[in-house]
């Protein structure tokens, strides 16, 4: 199966995309590097693969059926592929906002990159399964990937959208608005109310940097 190329085609991007393509890259040979250790298993060798919390998958003179399948199906790769692709989203959004790059932009730049390295991986997936279901003269069906594919998406996505607030120059007015509080409260004082001197320190602190601007 040929997979697709890990490179955005015919895009403008930005000043950290090496970096981004990079570690994607190095991500990318790792999850493939595993799926393709599960070949052993088509000859009865030893199989051995420390999942992503420390444990391990281990394997020896069994045959590719029952409860094999049903773990190289199962969480140890959608486990790798969602904690190390956060990981990435993470570093490339401090790294832009520390290099006063878009970080929105970078952000999905990534976003776009890590979801063709999930089709590669998922699809990879499906094609070793294939040959370890055949005989090694036909093969079995190939297994539809897509909705692993659609779930990581969904997944690296809705995450990026809350780094993408955590690490802009500057909260989006609506979201700084939900959080404000109220400078002076009704509550028992010496003259009726008091100060919030830690919404206080907020307002200030937000109109110094918005000077700086």
């Amino acid at each position: 199966m040929k997979l697709q190329i890990l490179q955005l085609v015919g895009k403008d991007t930005t000043d950290i995309y090496p970096l981004t393509h990079l570690r994607v890259e190095r991500l990318d040979e790792k999850l493939i590097g595993l799926i393709i250790k599960w070949h052993s298993m088509s000859y009865g060798g030893e199989l051995k693969i420390q999942k992503h919390d420390g444990s391990y998958i281990h394997y020896q003179g069994v045959a590719y059926a029952g409860s094999p399948v049903q773990v190289f199906w199962g969480s140890w790769m959608r486990d790798y592929i969602n904690n190390e692709s956060l990981k990435i989203i993470n570093e490339i959004a401090q790294t832009a906002r520390e290099a006063n790059y878009d970080v929105k932009r970078c952000v999905d730049e990534a976003v776009e990159l890590l979801c063709i390295m999930a089709g590669r991986v998922y699809d990879k997936m499906a094609d070793v399964d294939s040959k370890l279901r055949g005989d090694g003269i036909n093969f079995g069906q190939i297994r539809d990937v897509s909705g692993y594919k659609s779930k990581f998406e969904k997944h690296i996505t809705s995450h990026a959208k809350i780094v993408v607030d955590q690490f802009s120059p500057q909260a989006p007015y609506e979201t700084m608005k939900s959080h404000q509080q109220d400078l002076f409260e009704a509550k028992p004082g010496i003259w009726g109310f008091r100060i919030n001197l830690i919404e206080g320190c907020r307002r200030l602190r937000r109109r110094f940097q918005k000077g700086k601007v």
